[in-house]
């Protein structure tokens, strides 16, 4: 039996996450980042190895923030927040499919009142820029579904794990009973470990796609990064007209010269950039393409209603607006399905067509830098195939990598 244990380095500090090694000959990896989360971590590694391994038992140890117990007799079970604290989930009864539970935690021997909640049944999940909040979008204006939080994209980023569950409980006690409680996270390993954390609640994850040369030509516009920028102090900054300078000539130069680490994109980043993500875990995941949704929207209706039903047992109803919905740009900023004709988009930075960005002077990507990112893209038909997707560019070409 192969045993695979994950060992702190150091104490967990409020709102910082707790970097974390693998011991026992584990794969050596280097300490995560604030959206790799120490409790999902351990298990990414652990369907790892169960996927290298597939003759051997591999079990997981791991005590950290967000651990969970072993199920009392009552279906319970204790989870360890991130200050120290204890809360227990106990599985209950409220909105119909949903994964409901009472709350309580206990901090400095004392318990707090009980709350209840739900969890949402339908989570979008997946990367900024590539469609998430428009299937989000998609979902909430179904007369069937509500917010499961007044944030569109509610994900778990620090803090109380405690404190973020309690914050579906206005959703969850103030709308009708027949309402399905949709969310959105564009942090997927979040999203994941909250998952884990309930025993795998009843739920449908979406998980979005996007043709990887619009992806890294989006990201490039709205993002600055220190590798490539002066004047920007951290990498989750948007850009800002006249004090970032973009185009396409500058992206396709970066790209050769290899500036920006893995802001920009290069063969070892982009060739399996989201089958590493589904690979990773041993949640099932319902993948949709970012232009699917923007070319035949009914189609990607349908496949959400069959998977709604094989996997919650939800029937979901033909969104009523579907047609209105199809006229709307799919776009990854905060104004999510700004329509082509909306001068204001522009004025915002928004994209006033499909790949056409005011910062780089609504100017498209070079034609070379899309064959040379596709060229890359290794798992094309891959995702062609599991999105159902067939118009993505999947032929590939000689180019220097």
């Amino acid at each position: 039996r192969f045993e695979g244990h994950c060992s702190p380095l150091q104490s967990v500090l409020q709102e910082r996450e707790l970097p974390y090694t693998l011991a026992a000959n584990m794969l050596a990896v280097p300490v995560p980042g604030d959206e790799k989360l120490p409790a999902y971590y351990c298990h990414e590694q652990h369907v790892e190895w169960e996927r290298r391994c597939p003759a051997a038992t591999v079990t997981e140890h791991y005590r950290g923030p967000f651990a969970t117990s072993a199920l009392r007799d009552d279906g319970s079970w204790l989870v360890n927040d991130l200050d120290g604290s204890i809360f227990y989930l106990y599985p209950i009864q409220l909105k119909p499919f949903h994964s409901c539970f009472k709350m309580k935690s206990r901090e400095w021997n004392k318990w707090d009142p009980t709350h209840e909640i739900c969890f949402p049944l339908v989570n979008v999940v997946g990367y900024p820029k590539c469609g998430t909040s428009a299937v989000y979008n998609l979902l909430a204006s179904h007369p069937k579904v509500v917010q499961a939080h007044k944030n569109k994209e509610y994900c778990y980023r620090k803090g109380n794990l405690f404190r973020y569950f309690k914050n579906f409980e206005p959703a969850t006690v103030n709308t009708l009973r027949q309402k399905l409680m949709v969310n959105g996270c564009i942090n997927y390993r979040a999203h994941l470990m909250v998952d884990r954390v309930l025993r795998r609640p009843n739920s449908l994850n979406l998980f979005v796609v996007r043709d990887m040369a619009d992806f890294e030509w989006a990201r490039y516009n709205f993002w600055c990064s220190p590798l490539i920028d002066a004047d920007c102090e951290h990498f989750s900054r948007w850009t800002v007209v006249g004090t970032h300078h973009r185009s396409p000539e500058d992206f396709h130069r970066k790209i050769l010269e290899k500036a920006g680490g893995d802001f920009m994109p290069h063969y070892a980043s982009v060739r399996d950039y989201y089958t590493r993500t589904v690979a990773a875990t041993d949640l099932r995941l319902t993948v949709l393409s970012a232009e699917m949704l923007k070319h035949d929207i009914g189609r990607v209706w349908e496949i959400v209603q069959r998977a709604a039903h094989e996997q919650t047992g939800v029937e979901l109803r033909r969104h009523p607006d579907l047609k209105t919905l199809q006229t709307m740009v799919v776009n990854s900023n905060n104004n999510k399905g700004v329509d082509v004709a909306t001068s204001e988009a522009a004025a915002d930075g928004e994209p006033v067509g499909d790949g056409l960005y005011e910062i780089s002077g609504y100017r498209p990507m070079l034609d070379e830098t899309r064959a040379l990112i596709h060229s890359w893209w290794d798992e094309c038909e891959h995702i062609a195939n599991i999105s159902g997707w067939d118009g993505y560019d999947c032929k590939k070409r000689t180019a220097d990598i």
